[in-house]
């Protein structure tokens, strides 16, 4: 009998712990680590020029080559070094933060809102205006990035708006398609009907019921689309055909520690790693955003 006690005692026990577990996994996750990464980094962009305790762009060759405050040579007041010019590497880290975040911003915006339009008109409209449209964002997406960039840098030179720019006319095509697809499934919901026999204008039908069903697939998209735009800025600084020189992005700072990657390991280290990171955080709160926001993976 106490044998069978203990027995029933611990299915109880087993049955307890298997119902905490179903309750845990029903709360909604939260990336915890990724966002507060990319709040520290939205912040260090925000207010650089309160939290860098130097200028990005001016150096003292007095203290070039300076290691991290934490390695043998290093000195305090310069917390993760100096480069081969004595300019702060934190500062400029910092205000390399507000580049590529700024870049990665704008471009998304504006792709995506293009691209959004056309994938609505195109989705919505059908026929001969859908196969205008996509015969267009099949040329899009035909366009080499490099040597678009190289193009516009001979023609016009490297700068802020010309990194924009190409990744722009790069990546709307995504975005068109993708708006498209999901058009393509709403328009033909019941609720689309409804709102056509009530009389509602295409331009309504759109905006109000289409377009809501289209957002969230979007916000993922572009979630998941700004750290490839970091990573496409990074390359294309680092080649050169992006961010001029001396301006403090990530891949300019990296590409200027090329040659002293041995004797300065720091200079192109840190820059190397907060792309790494920063990346990696935007992906994973894309996943977890497209798991909370796609309707297919949330009814599983």
């Amino acid at each position: 009998m106490n044998f069978m006690k203990t027995s029933s005692n611990e299915k109880k026990i087993k049955n307890q712990w298997f119902a905490k577990l179903v309750r845990m996994k029903r709360v909604p996750f939260i990336p915890a680590v990724p966002l507060a990464i990319l709040t520290i980094l939205v912040a260090a962009a925000l207010f650089a020029p309160l939290i860098a305790p130097y200028s990005p762009l001016e150096g003292n060759l007095k203290d070039k080559l300076v290691p991290p405050r934490f390695w043998e040579g290093g000195k305090p007041e310069y917390f993760l070094g100096t480069d081969f010019l004595g300019r702060d590497v934190l500062s400029r880290l910092i205000y390399g933060a507000r580049v590529s975040l700024s870049v990665a911003f704008l471009a998304i915006f504006v792709s995506g809102s293009f691209g959004t339009i056309l994938g609505l008109v195109s989705g919505y409209a059908g026929g001969s205006v859908d196969n205008v449209l996509m015969r267009m964002t099949d040329v899009g997406m035909s366009m080499p990035m490099l040597l678009l960039a190289i193009v516009l840098v001979a023609v016009f030179g490297a700068s802020y708006a010309n990194i924009i720019l190409v990744v722009v006319l790069v990546i709307w095509p995504k975005y068109a398609r993708q708006v498209r697809g999901e058009t393509l499934g709403v328009k033909e919901q019941e609720f689309v009907a409804l709102a056509r026999v009530s009389g509602c204008s295409h331009m309504r039908i759109v905006c109000r019921h289409i377009l809501p069903n289209v957002i969230p697939t979007m916000l993922v998209v572009a979630t998941l689309q700004v750290g490839w735009v970091i990573i496409m800025e990074s390359s294309l600084s680092f080649l050169g055909v992006g961010i001029p020189i001396p301006t403090p992005a990530w891949g300019v700072m990296v590409a200027e520690a090329r040659g002293l990657v041995a004797s300065a390991w720091w200079i192109a280290l840190f820059p190397g790693a907060a792309i790494m990171i920063t990346v990696a955080s935007l992906n994973l709160l894309g996943d977890w955003l497209r798991d909370r926001l796609d309707p297919k993976l949330r009814s599983i």
